[in-house]
Protein backbone atom coordinates (compact mmCIF):
# COMPACT_ATOMS: atom_id res chain seq x y z
CA UNK A 1 0.00 0.00 0.00
CA UNK A 2 1.50 3.44 -1.02
CA UNK A 3 4.01 2.15 -3.29
CA UNK A 4 3.23 4.07 -5.74
CA UNK A 5 3.89 7.10 -3.54
CA UNK A 6 7.20 5.58 -2.36
CA UNK A 7 8.74 4.76 -5.59
CA UNK A 8 10.36 7.88 -6.42
CA UNK A 9 12.30 7.36 -3.05
CA UNK A 10 12.95 4.11 -4.02
CA UNK A 11 14.41 5.03 -7.59
CA UNK A 12 16.72 8.49 -6.54
CA UNK A 13 18.63 5.65 -4.69
CA UNK A 14 19.65 4.34 -8.24
CA UNK A 15 19.68 7.36 -10.21
CA UNK A 16 22.15 9.06 -7.72
CA UNK A 17 24.45 5.76 -7.72
CA UNK A 18 24.00 5.64 -11.54
CA UNK A 19 24.66 9.68 -11.83
CA UNK A 20 27.87 8.99 -9.39
CA UNK A 21 29.03 6.45 -12.10
CA UNK A 22 28.25 7.60 -15.55
CA UNK A 23 27.86 11.17 -15.07
CA UNK A 24 24.91 13.52 -16.32
CA UNK A 25 23.54 11.25 -19.11
CA UNK A 26 21.34 10.53 -15.56
CA UNK A 27 20.78 14.05 -13.86
CA UNK A 28 17.19 14.63 -15.59
CA UNK A 29 16.14 11.74 -13.66
CA UNK A 30 17.43 12.27 -10.71
CA UNK A 31 15.67 15.97 -10.77
CA UNK A 32 12.18 14.34 -11.51
CA UNK A 33 12.66 11.91 -9.18
CA UNK A 34 13.13 15.23 -6.46
CA UNK A 35 10.27 17.00 -7.87
CA UNK A 36 7.89 14.31 -7.54
CA UNK A 37 9.35 13.86 -3.95
CA UNK A 38 8.47 17.35 -3.30
CA UNK A 39 5.81 18.18 -5.17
Amino acid sequence: EGFEKRKPLYMLYHYLNHLNIFGNSYHKSVMNCVYQLLG
